[in-house]
């Protein structure tokens, strides 16, 4: 009988070796390693802790700076508390 050390049963359909849970990507249908693919915006390698928003790839970092909301005032992304005033967002101080 084998012992379950939490290793891999799913196969990455680029180079068809085992994936583990954490190391896991899916796309399209499709498991792959993270590490097969780069963030849409920095190409820096992907984890497994990847994202995916309108089938692009992102890292958590850009993610969150490409679905932050952006200040009417300054145009900036707003990535912490927001003011919202006549149905628009603003930073707080401004």
């Amino acid at each position: 009988m084998e012992k379950d050390d939490g290793s891999a049963k799913d196969l990455c359909n680029r180079c068809k070796k085992p994936v583990r849970a954490t190391e896991m990507l899916r796309f399209e249908g499709q498991i792959y390693h993270a590490y097969h693919y780069n963030c849409c915006q920095c190409k820096r390698e992907l984890g497994g802790d990847y994202k995916e928003l309108e089938g692009k790839l992102y890292c958590p970092n850009d993610y969150e700076t490409v679905t932050a909301k952006v200040c009417f005032a300054c145009r900036r992304a707003i990535t912490g508390r927001s003011i919202t005033a006549l149905n628009k967002q603003f930073h707080p101080e401004v």
